[in-house]
């Protein structure tokens, strides 16, 4: 009997969750050495940012989440992490700050246990920050996103009337 080592994939479906997760790439455009005043001591934004790999650890975890309406362990999941190594062809260090970086934004939350003497953990899905809430926690990576996009506005105008002027002239 062959085994079915691509489970976790719905073939012909996607991922559905919360499109303010997308938001948490923001965190990105700030320095990372920068800080927030709610943040403990010893961390920058470079403890908090959040990159597209980050993204695509957060979805291979949820990916494994339990759909099971009446499971007692409804909308929680406990991949190992050799198991999202190999999903995601990622070092254990990358995989471990990735984790970090979204349990410290709060997109998951972590339950740390053993069994056998081996990690265990348990991950739930807390609700992401709405836009306002987002803005109220990372103002300062929200103020040079802001900035990065009306650079870019300015440049799609400009190009809008260089656009537009040879329309006429044509």
């Amino acid at each position: 009997m062959e085994k079915n080592y691509y489970n976790h994939i719905y073939e012909g479906g996607f991922v559905r969750y919360e499109n303010e997760v997308g938001l948490y790439a923001i965190t990105g455009h700030a320095k990372k050495d920068a800080r927030e005043p709610w943040m403990p001591a010893e961390h920058t934004y470079a403890d908090y940012k959040v990159t597209s790999a980050t993204l695509d650890v957060f979805r291979a975890i949820f990916q494994h989440r339990n759909t099971n309406e009446t499971h007692k362990h409804f909308r929680k999941a406990w991949p190992s992490q050799r198991r999202l190594q190999v999903e995601l062809a990622m070092a254990d260090k990358t995989l471990a700050r990735h984790i970090a970086a979204l349990e410290n934004v709060g997109l998951i939350s972590v339950d740390r246990r053993y069994r056998n003497n081996r990690p265990f953990h348990v991950y739930s899905f807390p609700k992401p920050a709405t836009i306002a809430e987002f803005k109220a926690k990372f103002p300062l990576a929200c103020r040079e996103y802001e900035r990065k996009m009306a650079v870019l506005d300015a440049i799609r105008e400009e190009e809008q009337a260089v656009e537009n002027e040879l329309e006429e002239w044509l």
